[in-house]
């Protein structure tokens, strides 16, 4: 179970150690669960993963982060109603730019509004909010 919760809320939660696979080293793992929610097998076995130690579930966790922070500066900076596709393609984008299969990705929303998602050589995610601010007259 992740997250920042407090001390009294953590007593308040009815925990129960649970364990299931990494799904990389196939390492029995223990966490802890809320008993009120519940859980799939390929939900215990993601948990297990996001608590191994082994190699490459340390890269899957650093890797499941930058999703999660990208996706959420994502949603923060696409607030407008007008951009709601354009914060859904950010979001789905952040796999594929973090994995480096795209390396840049720039959409742009009906409203004008520009989202530009990169990653650099050497892993600086950048994602960027842009509105164009045009003036034209016709005389």
């Amino acid at each position: 179970m992740r997250g920042n919760i407090t001390a009294e809320e953590l007593e308040k939660l009815n925990l129960e150690y649970m364990t299931a696979p990494c799904k990389f080293c196939r390492q029995y793992v223990q966490f802890q669960w809320n008993t009120e929610t519940p859980i799939t097998e390929d939900e215990k076995i993601e948990e297990a993963t996001l608590n191994c130690s082994c190699d490459s579930a340390r890269w899957y966790q650093d890797r499941s982060t930058k999703i999660k922070e990208a996706q959420n500066t994502a949603e923060e900076l696409f607030t407008d109603p007008d951009e709601a596709s354009l914060k859904k393609v950010m979001q789905q984008a952040a796999e594929l730019v973090i994995d480096k299969n795209i390396v840049n990705i720039t959409v742009v929303a009906g409203n004008g509004t520009k989202g530009i998602f990169s990653i650099s050589a050497s892993d600086k995610i950048k994602l960027k909010r842009s509105v164009q601010e045009t003036a034209e007259r016709t005389l």
